[in-house]
């Protein structure tokens, strides 16, 4: 396994209004203000079950940011933007994810990466017996 990331499924901050591509700039709308002032955020589909991250590398307004690269997958607007939780990977392929400990639904998405294969598994941590290896493993690839 070369990476693993998570984000917290049902959380909006903030929503996507609009990407240029071209300029690489995501508009979002952020009716409570929050700062995005951490580096990695992810766009949630959270019908499929599936994230695409992505690093802000300058913030141009309250609601427009440039980020670093182009978004690969077809997101329109209105999907909640969240913060990435990156875990650290071992080289004898075990991992360590850490999210935070909150109140309400603790259901997360996470993103296993292993070369060019990435797997999504949605897990609630309020359920152990869908967080172990065995469950990750044994589940169906990211729907979409």
């Amino acid at each position: 396994m070369a990476a693993v990331q998570a984000v917290k499924l049902g959380e909006s901050p903030c929503v996507m209004r609009e990407f240029d591509e071209r300029k690489r700039v995501i508009t979002v709308f952020n009716p409570h203000r929050l700062a995005l002032d951490s580096l990695d955020y992810a766009v949630v589909d959270p019908e499929k079950e599936r994230f695409e991250a992505f690093r802000v590398t300058k913030r141009l307004t309250d609601q427009t940011f440039k980020i670093g690269r182009r978004l690969e997958r077809g997101f329109g607007s209105h999907f909640p933007i969240c913060r990435v939780v990156h875990g650290s990977v071992q080289p004898d392929g075990s991992y360590l994810l850490r999210v935070p400990n909150s109140s309400g639904d603790a259901r997360w998405i996470i993103r296993l990466q292993r070369g060019e294969e990435e797997l999504f598994r949605t897990v609630d941590f309020l359920k152990p017996e869908t967080t172990t290896p065995e469950a990750l493993a044994a589940g169906q690839e990211g729907r979409g």
